[in-house]
């Protein structure tokens, strides 16, 4: 709509013209001027209630600067009492543009009532009959913007925040203006209501109350008339957005943890004095490691309980870290199961403490328990930091141990492992090749060939053995076996097999002694536990059985507290990993590096043979060893994925 429309429309309707009553009482109108919308443009309209036969009409835009603008000539014979006319201002004389903004009109009576005959001269009334009466009318002029500046949640009296409008009476009478906003409760009003002599003004200023929720917020503010001449009400809106308030926020401090640990471990407190409450929570997830020793910042976010009015904020806050006081908890060995390979693949459940090597049931020098059956022990779960503690005076490194046993902590699950290194005599009765009488550990086997019965393709950790490997052939003669258990044979982690090699002890050897040389010479207390360089050959006092050097059989050195045998020396052992340089910090208790990964050497463990004593130690890791390659000293154990024991 043009905005003359909309001003026009305010004020016509407004407008009456008074003429002196014949009869003692209030004037009554003679003319009421309205403007409406015709065919070819807009239009007054003139209704008639005194008999009005001839006038002129008049209008202009400003009381006080401006010449009143003849609208017509004169009319005479168009109306009677009760009737009405209209005239299209398009077809005016002189012609009045359409866009033209007159607010203000006057009648010329040039035929009417007694003594009311051509008496209007530029509005002064000649014959004291009133007709010539201006049009009564006030606008409401909105200064500055309609919609208000934003605003912080509950800030001050918002009175920065402010919209102004002047009130003006624009006719030549006095009159009263209410105001009032609807809805109420939103705004506040400098002035409610305001009396105004013609012609005078009254600046009004509207702002939003303190504490409203955040949105946006709107109301119509109306100004309305006291008498009905200056109705209709005027009204214009007012928007007020209320932004979310920022919380302040008391950012926790003093936060420690260890270097083992996950931001979900570092306990974190309430929000305390701040406003409001609120949930503190790690930007990244609780299970984010916190890092190595030392002072590290972590992004913390603070969601606000009312969500709806604060924002939800961001920090980053420090948290000391300091070295883990390692856990070792050894829990020792729940029970032994055998697995007869000669009958049938029949299971026993024995004692965790049972003699593999006693003569009445294995033979002598237990040449049963090597060739026919397999023995296994249930290692059961707990902790242990895998890797060297250089603290530890027993885990000395004489010889500069290397920076890929820099320790991490680990959580087991239980797990089975092998008594011995699976010897030839084992091998050949799973896969019914060659004799089954030897006792020596089974070489010249890859990893990729104990997974696939071939050397190549590359099998990666986590592969499903295929059915013609040793393992798979093994898992399937247990399963439809006498006994009939399904067990997920396999070779053990490097995590399980340090474990299980400790069996709870720190020293550099599985017996908990420290070393003396770790290198060739005056290594008593290796002597006693494996086969490595000093008693590999014949002649050394150290070889009382005087075997040949390379391999030697299994179970001629002391046993661990697991009761584990040649978990030093002998034979390397593949675990299930690939080589990483550094542990990785995980809470996974079943563990395996680079799952799905090809192209990466394996880890084997426990050194050979030929190998000087601080290859042989505990923590050692040998990263050479191509998935594709196996000697006459390599071997392997055999062990489960994490498993409940067998009941």
């Amino acid at each position: 709509m043009p905005k003359y429309k909309t001003i026009l429309a305010a004020l016509c309707a407004l407008a009456t013209l008074m003429v002196k009553a014949d009869i003692p009482g209030p004037p009554l109108p003679v003319l009421a001027v309205d403007l409406v919308n015709g065919a070819t443009g807009y239009q007054l309209k003139l209704d008639d209630y005194r008999n009005i036969v001839g006038y002129k009409v008049y209008a202009k835009t400003n009381l006080t600067d401006e010449a009143w603008v003849l609208l017509s000539t004169e009319v005479t014979g168009n109306l009677r009492a009760g009737m009405t006319t209209e005239f299209e201002f398009s077809s005016l004389s002189p012609t009045v543009a359409m866009s033209s903004p007159y607010k203000f009109f006057k009648l010329h009576a040039v035929t009417g009532p007694s003594g009311c005959n051509n008496c209007c001269v530029e509005c002064e009334c000649k014959c004291g009959c009133n007709c010539c009466s201006l049009v009564y009318a006030f606008e409401l002029d909105k200064s500055g913007t309609v919609t208000l500046a934003e605003a912080t949640y509950g800030y001050g009296s918002q009175t920065a925040n402010k919209v102004d409008a002047l009130i003006s009476n624009t006719g030549n009478q006095s009159g009263t203006f209410g105001v009032s906003a609807s809805p109420s409760g939103l705004f506040v009003l400098s002035i409610t209501s305001v009396g105004l002599s013609a012609g005078s003004s009254s600046t009004l200023t509207v702002h939003p109350v303190t504490g409203l929720n955040a949105g946006t917020h709107t109301a119509t503010i109306t100004v309305a008339g006291s008498p009905a001449d200056f109705d209709p009400p005027q009204s214009f809106d007012v928007s007020f957005m209320v932004n979310k308030a920022t919380p302040v926020v008391i950012w926790p401090t003093g936060l420690t943890a260890f270097d083992d640990e996950t931001l979900g471990d570092v306990a974190l407190p309430a929000n305390g004095s701040g406003v409001p409450a609120g949930v503190f929570t790690w930007t990244s997830g609780n299970s984010t490691a916190v890092g190595t020793a030392g002072t590290r910042a972590h992004n913390m976010t603070f969601t606000p309980n009312d969500a709806a009015n604060y924002e939800t904020v961001n920090s980053n806050v420090d948290v000391v870290v300091s070295a883990a006081p390692f856990v070792n908890n050894w829990n020792g060995v729940e029970h032994t199961i055998r697995i007869d390979l000669g009958d049938d693949c029949k299971v026993d459940i024995l004692p965790a403490n049972y003699d593999v090597l006693n003569p009445t049931d294995n033979g002598t020098d237990g040449d049963l328990a090597k060739t026919r059956y397999l023995y296994f022990r249930y290692i059961r779960a707990g902790k242990f930091p895998i890797g060297t503690i250089r603290s530890n005076p027993d885990e000395l490194d004489f010889a500069g141990t290397r920076a890929n046993e820099a320790p991490a902590q680990r959580t087991m699950a239980g797990f089975y492992i092998g008594v011995f290194p699976l010897t030839e005599a084992q091998f050949n009765r799973i896969t019914t090749n060659g004799v089954y009488t030897s006792n020596l550990p089974k070489t010249s086997i890859s990893y990729n060939a104990i997974y696939s019965n071939q050397n190549t393709p590359e099998v990666f950790p986590g592969a499903v053995p295929t059915a013609d490997s040793v393992l798979g052939i093994l898992r399937n003669m247990v399963k439809n076996g006498k006994s009939k258990i399904d067990i997920p044979f396999d070779i053990p982690s490097e995590s399980q097999w340090e474990f299980a090699c400790r069996a709870g002890e720190r020293g550099t050897y599985n017996d908990g002694k420290g070393a003396i040389a770790l290198q060739t010479t005056a290594e008593a207390n290796l002597l006693l536990l494996g086969w490595f360089t000093l008693n590999n050959n014949p002649a050394t006092a150290g070889n009382v059985e005087n075997f040949a050097v390379g391999r030697k059989p299994v179970g001629y050195r002391a046993k661990n507290d697991a009761g584990l045998y040649d978990m030093h020396g002998n034979v390397r052992e593949f675990c299930r990993d690939t080589y990483v340089a550094t542990y990785p910090s995980t809470s996974d208790t079943d563990f395996v590096h680079g799952k799905g990964v090809t192209g990466s050497n394996r880890v084997t463990r426990g050194g050979n043979y030929g190998n000087v004593a601080i290859n042989c130690r505990s923590a050692y890791r040998n990263d050479t060893c191509s998935p594709s390659y196996g000697d006459g000293s390599f071997g392997f154990r055999l062990a489960t994925q994490a498993v409940a024991p067998i009941q």
